[in-house]
């Protein structure tokens, strides 16, 4: 008798955006936003900065599946830091890395 196997694979993105997009508008923050599409099992998101320090970061297991984002909130002080980074780990591995450069002009 012949057995049929069926793989099911579960694609997860990454997504980083920054509120307010508007770079004009700049004030004293903006708020970096790394979210992931779907939460299968335990996952962590983590800001990295440009020196290579957590900045901040986030555990998601399956009962948590409603909020499936973190923030980082960048000051005007810490803009001399232009490159973030937002990684996805799967078991204390890094799956996917999103870097994220932002120019920010004003005062």
């Amino acid at each position: 008798m012949q057995s049929n196997t069926i793989v099911t694979i579960t694609l997860i993105t990454v997504k980083v955006t920054v509120e307010p997009s508007d770079v004009e508008t700049v004030g004293d923050a903006v708020t970096l936003i790394c979210s992931i599409s779907d939460v299968t099992e335990s996952m962590r998101l983590v800001w990295v900065n440009s020196n290579g320090k957590i900045a901040e970061e986030k555990t998601f297991t399956r009962r948590n599946k409603e909020d499936k984002s973190l923030s980082l909130i960048v000051w005007k002080g810490d803009r001399g830091r232009r490159k973030w980074t937002c990684i996805l780990f799967h078991q204390n591995m890094p799956q996917v890395s999103v870097p994220y450069y932002r120019e920010f002009r004003g005062k």
